[in-house]
């Protein structure tokens, strides 16, 4: 048995009559159960806040962890990150921008139709291609 600490270290807290294997930095592979065919955990993102950038870069992180580090002073967020033989990765800072709820477009009013306008203007219509008809009819 054991747990993973707050630097993403595994603790063993079992003993060596149980067959675990005391002092070990990884948790016991398995080859089947749990943990997937003894998948180590790796990469887990842990989030901490944090008093500027040198407090950041001093934090310690474990082999093949990564910790996401939240300036309290600023809006500014750090990752720092170790490969699994313990080397250093980019030191990455971000820039956090706040953001407004974006705002629904106002509500136009629908243009009214004048139906009675339209009747009219195709009855017009009607009765021009109509009278225009009937005079090429007497005009033949």
């Amino acid at each position: 048995m054991g747990y993973f600490n707050s630097y993403g270290q595994w603790v063993n807290t079992g003993s060596q009559a149980q067959g675990q294997n005391f002092g070990n930095s990884y948790p016991p592979q398995q080859t089947n159960g749990a943990w997937g065919g003894g998948q180590i955990f790796q990469n887990q993102l842990s989030i901490v806040p944090v008093n500027g950038r040198a407090t950041a870069e001093d934090y310690p992180v474990a082999p093949g962890a990564k910790v996401m580090l939240i300036d309290q002073n600023e809006l500014v967020a750090y990752v720092k990150e170790r490969d699994l033989q313990g080397r250093s990765l980019p030191f990455l800072i971000y820039d956090l921008v706040i953001r407004d709820e974006p705002k629904p477009e106002p509500v136009t009013a629908q243009p009214v139709i004048d139906y009675d306008k339209i009747r009219s203007m195709i009855s017009e219509e009607v009765s021009n291609a109509l009278k225009k008809t009937n005079n090429r009819k007497e005009a033949r």
